[in-house]
């Protein structure tokens, strides 16, 4: 919920009203799942009374970046290649009235495939078998990693290579709730990954992980620099790492 502004007036002469949800910034890299954006256009109803359905249009500033695709209230945007995008709303019966969104894509997510040794340097280990649904990740370097800019790490279930969780660099939100639950509780965290001294914590967003399944987290290089693990230079973990582990049983 979110009040933009507030007008005092002649009730016949209500205000045409444009929403978007959600509003905020984006982050995702190329080829990522789309963005669904719902759209909320109404216009007086002069001869009835209150609101009626309003048009609106969309375009994006650079459409080989993110294009945006209508489809009756709702507008899909889809990350293209790695740049920036300002995508834009305006209402069809007053254009003056937008909204926008803010875009920025990084490249396709790849897989690295150096391996370390893992030994005493992650939580859960490598290997684990009976770890939580609800757990931090933790992986301690030599020295103190630094936090990059671009980037994404991923959790996929090892069986079929399933992506089940991305936590990013920028600002995100998350559902609290169970599985399949109709209302859930969504709130607004400012990073899901944190640097305490030579380690780096990262959250899993709820609910992504499933008892007795066996995960494994891919870190893309560039998203924690400048350390190394037992002596070889992190540039990423993918599959080939092995950081992998299998939840416990409900």
């Amino acid at each position: 919920f979110a009040i933009d502004d507030g007008r005092v007036g002649d009730p016949d002469a209500r205000p045409v009203q444009l929403t978007i949800s959600p509003d905020t910034e984006w982050a995702a890299e190329a080829g990522d799942a789309p963005r669904a954006i719902t759209v909320n256009a109404r216009k007086p109803d002069y001869a009835g009374g209150g609101y009626v359905p309003d048009t609106f249009t969309v375009g994006s500033s650079d459409p080989t970046v993110v294009s945006a695709a209508v489809t009756g209230t709702s507008v899909t945007l889809a990350p293209l290649k790695a740049g920036t995008a300002t995508i834009t709303f305006a209402s069809g019966s007053t254009p003056s009235l937008t909204r926008s969104i803010n875009a920025t894509i990084s490249p396709a997510f790849v897989q690295p495939t150096t391996v370390y040794d893992l030994s005493g340097r992650t939580t859960p280990e490598a290997g684990e078998p009976t770890a939580h649904i609800d757990m931090r990740l933790a992986i301690t370097f030599d020295t103190p990693p630094v936090l990059g800019t671009t980037g994404s790490i991923r959790i996929f279930r090892k069986s079929d290579d399933a992506l089940v969780d991305i936590i990013r660099l920028a600002s995100e939100t998350d559902a609290i709730g169970y599985p399949g639950q109709d209302q859930v509780r969504i709130v607004n965290v400012e990073r899901l990954i944190a640097i305490s001294g030579n380690t780096a914590i990262i959250t899993p967003h709820h609910a992504r992980l499933a008892h007795g399944n066996e995960y494994y987290v891919a870190i893309a290089n560039g998203v924690l620099n400048g350390a190394a693990l037992n002596g070889t230079a992190f540039d990423g973990i993918g599959r080939a790492g092995n950081w992998s582990f299998t939840t416990r049983l409900a």
